[in-house]
């Protein structure tokens, strides 16, 4: 767990700010770098989809573990949310 994050709301929205990062991915995947990965900092929760170059810091994860065809993958994205923020 990273920090005091600890609310229903919370975990809802960090969900869809995943999923929607991951969406727009989808649809416009074309305008991603090849070696691009989803990046999360863990002491803001900003999301970010770019390089290896420009997430210094970040966690790092790869997009195709999130996916689900040609879709975010809800149930791995709240495994990946519920490594941050403690709903317990």
């Amino acid at each position: 767990m990273y920090g005091e994050r600890d609310t229903t709301g919370e975990l809802w929205a960090f969900e869809n700010e995943v999923y929607d990062m991951l969406m727009d991915y989808c649809e416009d995947h074309e305008y991603y770098p090849l070696n691009c990965v989803l990046a999360i900092d863990p002491d803001t929760l900003d999301v970010l989809i770019d390089t290896l170059d420009n997430v210094e810091g970040c966690d790092i994860y790869p997009i195709g573990f999130f996916l689900c065809g040609d879709e975010p993958d809800e149930e791995e994205i709240r495994e990946l949310a519920l490594k941050y923020i403690n709903v317990g």
